[in-house]
Parts: C-alpha cells; structure tokens; sequence
C-alpha cells in the first residue's frame, strides 16, 4: 500500500468500516470468540470481509512477526487492532468498490492505571446508538460523536461516561468503550461457613482495594485466619477460621519464654485463567513435622495442614493479587501456648495461619551485594538451624542491620565449626556456579532445607547442569562465575556482588545469567503459565471466576 493510498484510506476511515480489538498473551492466543462479531459487521455495513480463517491467520502472522514486542508474562499484552474499510473510490452513497484488510499492533499495559473502581458520569445530552442503527457493531461510525461527550466528562473528574437508550432515555446502554452490569447486593449476616461453601459470595469483589502496583513484602492484613489447638500428646481440632486479629495468650507461654515455636512461609498464585494456586504445600506440611520433633511439639498432620492452608486461602482469596502482580504469602505458625515455667515442653499448643499480600522481598531490580559476615555466626550443628524454629531468627537481626546500614542487601554466614565455608544467607539458601556444575551447601543440620532450594536444583538438573550438595568454602565463592539466592519471599534472584574483607567480587547477571533462566521456569510453573508436569502445584477448589 502506498503513502497516498493510505492517506486516501485515513480520510474515509469514518465512513465505512469497522474495526477490532484482541489482545494476544504469552500464554494464550485470544481468538476464540471472533466469529461472530465478524460476520455481524459483515451484514450490517454491507462489506466483503476476510474469511474467519483469513481473519484468524492474518492476525497470528502479525503477532509472529511483533513477537519481540509482546510482553513478558503478566506484564501486559500485544493489542491488536483490525481495521476493515472501503478503501475504493466512490462518489455516492454506495458499497465501495475495494476493500482494504489490515492489522497492527502495540503493546499495552492497564487501560486505566487506577487500582480502584471507575468513577462514571450519567450523560443526559448525548447517545451511543439508536434502534435499527450501527451500535450492535463495531463500526467506526459509533467512535468520533462520543469523544464530545467523554472530553467534557474526564475534563470534570469523571473517568468515563455512561450512556442512556435514545428511545426513553430511562435505560442504561453501555460506557464509552465496554458493557456494564450492575449487582444487587442482599445484606444479612453470613456465617464464615457459608462464606467458605458458597461461590458467588465474593464474586461482586473480586479484589480487595489494594494498589497491586507498589505491593513489596510488608504486611497487609486480611480478613481472616486459621486457628487450631491441642493439648500435649493429643491430636490437633479441626481447626477454624475466624477474623485476622490479636490472639490471647499466657504470659508463661512456652512460646513467650523459651521460644518454643516453628513457622512456615508459602505463596498462593492466581493464574491467568482464574484459578488460584499453592506451591508445595506438602513439603511445607513435612518441614513443619520435622522442626516440631527436633523442638518436641506435637504438629497437626499434612493433610491438616494442607487444608488449613486451602481454607486460609479461600476464606481471603479476594486478597490474591491479579496474575503477575504478586502473590498471597501465607505464614502457618505452630507455637506452645500453653503455660510452662520450667524448661519443659508446653501442655498446649496453638497452630495458627495469617496471610497477606506480596509483591517482591528486594525491591531492587539488580543484584543482591552481600557481605560475608566474620562475627557472628547462624548456626552450629546440634542445632536448630535445619528447621524453622522461631529461635533462629531474631539473633540474625543484629547482623542484618549492621549490614543493611552499610549499604548491603544482605549477609552471607559462615559455618560455627571452621568459618571457611559459607552456609547461608539471613533468610534464603545460596548456590554457586562454575561451567557446568551447580553447587550449594548441603542441608546437614545446619542449613535449612529450603524447598525452593530443592525445587530450583531438580529444574537445575533437568536442563543439564550437574548439582552438587557439598561444603563450599569461601575461595570457591570468590572463583565462581555466577552467585544467587533462593526461597520462598525472593523465589531466585542474583547475587550481583559479594564483599568478603577488604575484597569485593563482581558476579555474572542479566538474562544470559543460569537464575534468571531457573527464575522465569519456576515462575512460569508457579503462575499457570506452562504445564506442571512435576505436579507441584496444588489447586484450590472453590475459587474459580
């Protein structure tokens, strides 16, 4: 088409034709549901249109040649507009005599960047569409008299307008560019097990007014929590959920004096197609009854607390953020509530699951730099550093904040027994790479065994590399090609420097780096994206759109 015959095409485009819109994904296609706006606009305008399978293919020719332009998963789409127009010469009011067919392209984020509602204003003056007009299709006819009526709208605040029927002038129609429903709400009181049984509770708020856009990793309250207990030697209640709040507990608590407690972390996924999704919770369920016999504390069973999880998921699902903008961490914790002076197990124990929205744990788009500490130390074998004992944690503050302060994103420790080989980092696991080899130290009492460590080692192997499970010391950490760090909050992420005495090293990233490969293929499995052929993740039923 040359310069001129578009600028002829641009003039008339008003006149006669239509146009589309379809986005395409990296996930999908988006090109089921075209059939019959085609031939609709077809009849109505009196036009030669492609074929359906014309249409079709004219459109995956476009997306394949702007390939490189359609955004990363959950980060967009490509927009795709057709255009059909009579493109031929003519003087009267007529069919044109030709027809001009074609598509581009642009990648597109949000229609609107605001996270809450459209704020819409009636219009009394103008109309969209007439009965026996061309407001059934999309024809560019319907477009250019509405921008009067949406100018003068957005000028005044409003983020849209909705238009009445011409006949009465009683009815609503539809906004600018998209249809509209209204719910009528029943206002009684519900209990939190219907709220759990019935489907459509939560459908009129699909999300909790949240900014998904500026999410990190603070807490954000939700509606409800898990609450479960026992007494020593006996079996977990059925547990239930009640509202997110403070919980009473005893001032002699084991958990208060001894720190007799464990803790969980995992995320809950909504996937492009609705679902919302666990990541192993089953391997969750097991470290938890590992740390309770390491601490002598009676822990619910996995199928407790797999369900204990669903039920905290769902009963908060309005809390899971949209595909791609984060996720729902869950904290399960298992605690002795139960009153104890002496150094002994508690006679109670209160098993509880908080959840909240997350985006990322570094909000840095670059590296970790860490510091490999020479002071402190984070655990010693015969220790409790192999589970997620509550111990463990709070004398890593110290540290962390040392280095924090020091411009570091975070700290590195050394192993108690010799301090020449590293173990972790304050709240993730570590890998190391050189050529072909993969390697991390092992889980042997003093590390604990992350399950995205494990998960990120299988994928690891699955592409080639050779993982190891060895002590690693600190020369073979300065030697290596690539640095990164695992875990649930983090998932992978590279480690851009390492700062060791007076020595700082600089480590491989970017996307040629092995952790942004081994990020994007768990990611991509964690979101729905490609097929779980490893069955990692765990649907949760009852929270479909």
């Amino acid at each position: 088409m040359t310069r001129r015959e578009f600028e002829r095409i641009s003039i008339g485009l008003a006149l006669h034709g239509f146009f589309e819109g379809l986005t395409a994904y990296r996930t999908r296609d988006g090109f089921s549901d075209l059939t019959k706006t085609l031939f609709v606009c077809k009849m109505r305008l009196c036009m030669t249109p492609a074929s359906l399978e014309q249409f079709v293919e004219a459109v995956k020719k476009t997306v394949l040649a702007n390939d490189k332009r359609v955004p990363p998963p959950g980060k967009g789409a490509l927009y795709i507009r057709p255009l059909h127009l009579g493109s031929g010469a003519i003087l009267g009011v007529a069919p044109a005599p030709e027809y001009t067919f074609l598509i581009y392209v642009s990648p597109v984020g949000d229609y609107r960047k605001v996270s809450l509602g459209v704020n819409m204003k009636v219009d009394h003056n103008y109309h969209l569409a007439h009965s026996g007009g061309a407001g059934g299709v999309k024809s560019c006819t319907n477009c250019s008299p509405i921008v009067k009526s949406l100018v003068e709208a957005r000028s005044s605040g409003f983020s849209d307008v909705l238009f009445l029927d011409a006949v009465t002038g009683r009815n609503i129609e539809e906004a600018s560019t998209f249809n509209i429903f209204i719910v009528k709400v029943q206002e009684r009181d519900v209990t939190v097990d219907e709220l759990l049984e019935a489907e459509e509770v939560e459908a009129n708020e699909k999300y909790a007014n949240v900014n998904w856009e500026e999410l990190g990793f603070s807490l954000i309250p939700t509606d409800y929590m898990y609450m479960s207990k026992c007494k020593q030697g006996e079996s977990f209640s059925e547990g239930e959920i009640v509202p997110y709040g403070d919980i009473p507990i005893s001032p002699c608590a084991g958990i208060l004096n001894y720190g007799q407690g464990l803790f969980e972390g995992l995320k809950a996924y909504r996937t492009e197609d609705g679902r919302i999704t666990l990541f192993r919770p089953d391997q969750n369920a097991f470290r938890m009854q590992t740390g309770a016999d390491r601490l002598c504390m009676t822990s619910p069973s996995s199928d407790q607390f797999v369900q204990a999880v669903k039920k905290t998921v769902l009963a908060n699902k309005k809390w899971v953020p949209p595909p791609g903008k984060g996720s729902l961490y869950i904290r399960p914790l298992l605690i002795g509530t139960g009153a104890v002076l002496g150094i002994a197990s508690a006679p109670e124990y209160t098993f509880l699951m908080y959840a909240s929205p997350v985006g990322n744990y570094h909000t840095a788009s670059s590296g970790l730099n860490l510091i490999v500490d020479h002071t402190y130390r984070r655990a010693h074998t015969g220790g409790t550093g192999g589970v997620k004992s509550c111990t463990n944690y709070s004398p890593v503050v110290k540290p962390l904040f040392e280095a924090k302060s020091s411009g570091f994103s975070d700290i590195l420790f050394l192993d108690a027994a010799t301090g020449r080989n590293i173990e972790e980092v304050s709240t993730c696991n570590i890998f190391i790479t050189k050529g072909n080899i993969v390697s991390t130290p092992p889980t042997s009492g003093t590390i604990l065994p992350g399950i995205t460590r494990k998960s990120i080692s299988e994928l690891a192997r699955d592409i080639g590399y050779q993982v190891q499970e060895r002590d690693v010391s600190v020369e073979e950490l300065l030697e290596a090609e690539e640095v990164f760090c695992t875990g649930t909050a983090m998932v992978v992420k590279a480690v851009e420097t390492v700062t060791f005495h007076d020595k700082k090293i600089k480590y491989r990233t970017g996307e040629e780096a092995l952790s942004t490969k081994l990020h994007l293929m768990l990611t991509n499995i964690q979101m729905g994206i490609v097929e779980d052929k490893k069955s990692w993740m765990v649907e949760i039923n009852g929270c479909d759109e």
